[in-house]
């Protein structure tokens, strides 16, 4: 092999190599007397690699951020071999290598706090722009249960998870996940974390995101599941009487408790498949008692935040309307549920509900595993096949989507009929739409549910 006078530094994609997404590896390549090579850790697909040019074409999701990155590698292995031979000294092309771009993972550098306030500190936002990743910080910081979370943490898996949880609108989870990114790309940049694993890489939230992953619901079986934990566990019951258990009714009126988020995910089940801030934001002067067929119900009237559609529930007067709903009336400043505070403005009120939902979402999911181990041990023991909860798609958006499959499952239920009782906008379910009308059909449509 002939000898040459100076490295080549290369940047190279590897074509027989490939991680499990198909993506493959770049690499950079030193020949001086030999090759030797080394990952940038930066996986693509092919189609998006330009050999001649060694750079990853603009149509790749975050290219710029990238080529930056792997050009800077590029270029520090070239500055390294020119000094050596500025200063007239041997070198490998493993001495160009040695040591290139180290990532380190639990460096205080890495805490997202403080990326997050040196991106802001650096760009030079405004104070309404500050408040908004301060405001970020804070939905993250509830997410993952502590302050000192890195910004390796923040996988798709986890942000994913995070938008599920949320219950926003689609313009603040866009916001989100956008000051989620800025702060991601900064990290990247100053090469604090490997550009391969950027969060909105291959991925990006959607209306179409939002309605494929919002459908998930509870069958029956696991809401009657749900609703049988909640009474075994907090109330004692003897007939028609009950009783709470000790402490559970002060624990009751604490929404940051386990009792009351899992009160309120059957709440808002039996309040026609209730969007949380909607439930939140329930008054006592919204209800009143009706009785229907000699049964006594309470009537819920408001319209939904979201669209402003009227929605009418009726709960028919039972164990858990009484423990779910009579019990809170009058005790928080006019509004049924403690999950809100009287004089709160709009931004206040979502900011609100968006931690409250975290809380109980994990209070929610950690019932659920409860429920999923007894059924496994009688699975085994009695050589049953009884399904599982899905845990990682249950939020108290769940609710919703488990109310709509339930009344559909019943003979002659009808979209039409769903309309009305969720408030959803005519155009989103059906090009004609009937409402029911009264307040017996309402309560005829929903006496037959599982819980």
């Amino acid at each position: 092999m002939t000898k040459v006078s100076s490295a080549t530094v290369r940047l190279v994609l590897k074509k027989l190599k490939a991680n499990s997404l198909g993506e493959n590896p770049i690499y950079l390549s030193v020949c001086f007397n030999g090759r030797k090579e080394k990952s940038t850790g930066v996986f693509i697909s092919q189609k998006y690699w330009n050999a001649q040019r060694e750079e990853i074409r603009k149509n790749c999701p975050n290219a710029p951020v990238l080529n930056k990155m792997i050009n800077e590698m590029k270029q520090r292995v070239i500055d390294r071999r020119n000094r050596f031979e500025y200063d007239g000294k041997k070198y490998t092309a493993s001495m160009l290598l040695e040591d290139d771009i180290k990532v380190d993972l639990s460096a205080s550098s890495n805490l997202y706090k403080n990326i997050y306030k040196e991106y802001v500190a650096k760009m030079g936002l405004n104070d309404n722009s500050i408040r908004l990743y301060d405001y970020n910080f804070r939905i993250l910081k509830n997410y993952f249960g502590r302050e000192d979370f890195l910004i390796n943490d923040i996988t798709l898996s986890e942000v994913k998870k995070l938008i599920k949880s949320l219950g926003l609108s689609d313009n603040s989870i866009r916001g989100i996940c956008g000051r989620i990114a800025s702060v991601w790309n900064y990290a990247a940049n100053k090469g604090l974390v490997d550009a391969s694993d950027y969060p909105f890489r291959d991925w990006k939230y959607s209306q179409k995101y939002k309605k494929g992953n919002r459908t998930y619901y509870i069958d029956s079986i696991n809401l009657r599941k749900i609703y049988d934990y909640f009474v075994c566990h907090y109330l004692n019951v003897n007939g028609e009487l009950f009783s709470y258990v000790d402490g559970v009714e002060d624990r009751l009126m604490k929404r940051s408790s386990r009792e009351f988020c899992l009160l309120f995910f059957l709440m808002l089940y039996r309040l026609n498949g209730s969007a949380p801030v909607d439930a939140a934001l329930l008054r006592v002067d919204n209800c009143s008692r009706v009785l229907i067929d000699g049964n006594d119900y309470w009537k819920v009237e408001f319209k939904r935040k979201k669209t402003g559609i009227p929605v009418v529930c009726l709960l028919k007067r039972d164990m858990l309307t009484m423990v779910g709903f009579e019990r809170f009336m009058g005790l928080s400043n006019g509004y049924i549920y403690p999950v809100i505070k009287d004089g709160m403005s709009e931004k206040q009120i979502t900011n609100a509900v968006a931690k409250f939902c975290l809380e109980a979402n994990k209070h929610l999911r950690e019932v659920c595993n409860e429920i999923n181990g007894n059924t496994i041990r009688r699975n085994v023991k009695k050589g049953l096949e009884e399904p599982l909860i899905d845990v990682e798609k249950v939020s108290l958006y769940s609710a919703r989507h488990s109310f709509a499959n339930s009344y559909l499952s019943q003979p002659g239920a009808s979209v039409h009929g769903l309309a009305s009782l969720m408030a959803r906008s005519p155009d989103t379910i059906s090009t004609y739409i009937h409402q029911l009308q009264g307040d017996k059909e309402v309560a005829d449509a929903v006496k037959d549910l599982p819980i």
